[in-house]
C-alpha cells in the first residue's frame, strides 16, 4: 500500500470512529427484523409500531442503467474499505446490544413479522 492510500486507510478509520460513538442505536440490513425488536424493546414500543409490509423486489431488468462513472467511483478501494469498516464496527456495536444479549430474546419474537 503507498503512502496516499495509507493515509486514505486512516483518515477513513478515524471517520468510522467518529460515527462509531455518535451512533447510539445501530441497524443492521441483513438483520433488520431483530433490529427493529431491539428498537421495540428499547423504547417501549409496541408490535404495531415496528410492523411494516415487505416490499416486491424486481429483478435487475427493471433497473435504470447506472453511469459507468458513478460505478467506478463508487467501487472505488477507498470507499469499500470504509463501507467494510463502518459495517464491522456497527455490526460489533449491535451484538453488544444489552436488549439482544437479554434471556428472553430469542427467533419467537421474529415470528410476528412471517
Amino acid at each position: 500500500m503507498n503512502t496516499s492510500h495509507s493515509k486514505a486507510a486512516l483518515n477513513t478509520s478515524a471517520l468510522v470512529m467518529v460515527y462509531y460513538f455518535r451512533i447510539n442505536v445501530p441497524m443492521l440490513n441483513d438483520s433488520y427484523d431483530e433490529s427493529l425488536v431491539i428498537l421495540r424493546r428499547r423504547f417501549c414500543w409496541s408490535y404495531p409500531d415496528i410492523f411494516y409490509s415487505k416490499q416486491v423486489v424486481t429483478g435487475s431488468a427493471h433497473r435504470s442503467t447506472v453511469d459507468a462513472n458513478l460505478t467506478a467511483k463508487l467501487l472505488t478501494e477507498e470507499r469499500n474499505l470504509g463501507d467494510q469498516l463502518l459495517y464491522e464496527k456497527m455490526r460489533e456495536k449491535w451484538l453488544r446490544s444489552p436488549e439482544l444479549n437479554a434471556n428472553n430474546f430469542s427467533v419467537k419474537n421474529l415470528d410476528v413479522f412471517d
